[in-house]
């Protein structure tokens, strides 16, 4: 080989060991220099993790401040979702862990939803025994973590669990609204009752914290934390000795109870049977139960009180009472003779007394709850002027309930069933109409705001549960006050007259309700019975509405029970048994 072509072999030798070096110092500066702030993330990356510290909620608490609603902690196994993605998981050792199977580890992994660095709860809440379990086998487990959480505890079981509510996971469509709010997709949200209307103030402001981990896995220091912040306390204008009065007298009964300050428009006491243990919502054991209550006919997750819609009947007269008066239609002195029936369009429309009152005043027609009579005065009124004071009692619209919730009920007119069904008014609708039945519908919360507005002698209030927020650190934050939406605008001697046709309905001795009287204390009220197809089945529902005392009323009660003789035979007596307790 010539000297040339040795010099040649030594140049291209240089030059490929200078292009190298030269190459590997580009790419050092380049991951150095350009890219040091990436790839200095992506090393601590493998050794940092950000761990979520999950918000208490709030408390929810009666209005002398008994905690009804709190948190208990518990623990949740959790696995790391990176090590799931890269297969580093042996499932059926995991699943013999847990004491759960394979394909529930994959279902759970499947439906995660939130950031790759964070780990996926695969059991929730779970006992000591097992937790212990896996603590030992943690160090063939390294991706496997303990996790504590705060869990909902309700106190009081099944005792106002319409109107506490329940809370539940936040699923994927509702994160990808929520994330931007500050929720964490592993947060619970509230989805029913004060849980779900009072939100806002029960949630809580999560913490975090970042940890350094060793090349197993294992926590070596905490680098930063962030402290979770408590949700506020919510004060419930509810009384629990009075809430747990009804719920004892009403439990085995398919029924709505309400107790109302008049003066006020403050729930006292709300109640709807059947009921149902909250913490079958919580618990993972008991998710069986859970489903069972939504497939129950008797609808115990339905909040009676504020969106069940029944026909008023005979409670209803004391609105067309009201309306006879104030318009001149009839006064205190105006008799209808009741023989039992009375034909209206070729159809006989029949009082309950079979045999009739005979010559009734007004007075009379509400203490013995006289069908003709208000048959006439119905007709003397028109459906208009019926449904115009139905409304100014609030019927027909919700009821401006600080947690909303409530449903409007149904108040007919001949344009409403027009509009409705397509067909024209006829005069037995509007005899229907004047004692409670045929279209019109209500809610027991409607029916507790118009016995208060009789009671306090006209005032119009919206009904409210919420009685203050209070802050973490005790102050408080909004503190609840009467709401007073307006006046009837009757006349005194007009509401004289019908809280006096209310009393004797009580404490006379031919009253509709005189099963309800008690001698210590005066009370006045209203009975109603009402025929309706349930589950196919023809049965009554029965009403009896008081306020007491009479002469000072301090509390309004309304009761429903379904499927009953009637109102005064059934319902009066537990009346009675509820105020001989709490008066």
């Amino acid at each position: 080989m010539g000297q040339f072509g040795l010099d040649r072999r030594l140049f291209i030798l240089k030059f490929g060991v200078t292009f190298t070096l030269v190459s590997l110092i580009g790419v050092f500066w380049y991951v150095q220099v350009i890219k040091r702030e990436r790839y200095l993330g992506l090393s601590q990356d493998n050794r940092i993790r950000r761990v979520w510290i999950p918000a208490p909620r709030g408390k929810i608490l009666d209005r002398h401040g008994l905690v009804m609603v709190d948190n208990r902690p518990s623990f949740d196994v959790a696995i790391e979702y990176e090590a799931i993605k890269r297969k580093k998981v042996p499932l059926n050792f995991l699943a013999a862990s847990l004491g759960t199977t394979p394909d529930r580890i994959e279902q759970v992994t499947r439906s995660y939803h939130g950031p790759a660095y964070l780990s996926v709860p695969i059991e929730r809440d779970v006992n000591m025994d097992l937790l212990t379990q896996v603590e030992e086998a943690r160090f063939k487990m390294p991706w496997v973590t303990v996790e504590e959480n705060p869990v909902r505890a309700y106190l009081l079981g099944d005792c106002a669990s319409s109107i506490l509510g329940y809370v539940g996971a936040i699923n994927r469509q509702e994160y990808e609204t929520l994330k931007d709010r500050g929720y964490h997709w592993l947060d619970v949200i509230g989805r029913t009752g004060v849980e779900n209307s009072c939100e806002s103030y029960l949630r809580g402001e999560s913490g975090g914290m970042q940890i350094e981990v060793d090349s197993r896995g294992y926590r070596e220091q905490i680098l930063s934390i962030k402290r979770p912040v408590r949700g506020r306390d919510v004060y419930l204008t509810l009384d629990m000795k009075i809430q747990q009065t009804l719920e004892e007298i009403l439990r085995e009964k398919r029924a709505v109870g309400i107790v109302m300050n008049p003066n006020t428009g403050e729930i006292l006491a709300a109640v709807s049977r059947p009921g149902f243990d909250l913490n079958v919502f919580i618990k993972p054991d008991l998710k069986e139960e859970a489903l069972k209550l939504f497939k129950d006919p008797n609808r115990p997750l339905m909040n009676r009180v504020f969106q069940g819609s029944y026909a008023p009947g005979s409670i209803f007269k004391l609105v067309v009472a009201s309306a006879g008066l104030d318009t001149g239609v009839m006064n205190e002195t105006s008799l209808v003779h009741c023989s039992g029936s009375v034909k209206i369009g070729g159809s006989t429309f029949r009082c309950w007394k079979e045999l009739g009152h005979g010559e009734v005043t007004l007075e009379e027609a509400i203490r013995y709850s006289c069908n003709v009579f208000f048959y006439q005065l119905g007709l003397n009124l028109g459906p208009e002027r019926m449904a115009k004071y139905a409304k100014k009692f609030g019927f027909g619209e919700p009821t401006g309930l600080d947690v909303g919730g409530d449903r409007a009920g149904v108040i007919p007119s001949p344009l409403w069933k027009r509009q409705k069904l397509h067909e024209g008014w006829f005069r037995g609708d509007t005899a229907n109409f004047a004692i409670g039945q045929g279209f019109v519908s209500v809610t027991p919360l409607q029916m507790a705001v118009m016995v208060s507005t009789l009671a306090n002698g006209g005032k119009l209030f919206s009904p409210s549960l919420v009685k203050k927020v209070v802050l973490p650190d005790g102050r408080t934050l909004i503190e609840m006050g009467p709401k007073e939406k307006g006046s009837l605008g009757l006349s005194t001697s007009v509401l004289s007259l019908i809280k006096k046709g209310m009393w004797e309905v009580v404490n006379e001795g031919d009253g509709t309700g005189r099963a309800a009287r008690l001698d210590s204390v005066e009370i006045s009220g209203k009975t109603g019975t009402v025929q309706v197809v349930q589950h196919d089945q023809m049965i009554k529902n029965g009403w009896f509405v008081s306020f007491a005392p009479s002469q000072n009323p301090k509390y309004v009660l309304v009761l429903l029970v379904e499927g009953v003789e009637s109102g005064g035979h059934d319902v009066a007596p537990l009346a009675k048994e509820i105020y001989e307790r709490i008066l």
